[in-house]
């Protein structure tokens, strides 16, 4: 059985352009603070996620994703 992380590229390259535009945030907030209750539901936000260490995105930025 193939490592992890062969599985994964294999599953990912087919749909590599499809898998890279559904990464884009459709929010870029510039504080965590700025997500409330409210503000997800008002958007239909189900999940958040927040790049701590900023390894997806610039440092002091919050993304929330919508679909």
């Amino acid at each position: 059985m193939p490592p992890d992380w062969i599985t994964t590229l294999r599953q990912t390259l087919p749909r590599l352009q499809q898998t890279i535009r559904a990464g884009r945030p459709d929010f870029e907030l510039s504080d965590i603070r700025a997500v409330s209750r409210a503000f997800l539901d008002q958007h239909g936000i189900e999940l958040v996620l927040w790049d701590v260490d900023g390894t997806l995105a610039t440092w002091r930025h919050c993304s929330a994703t919508h679909r």
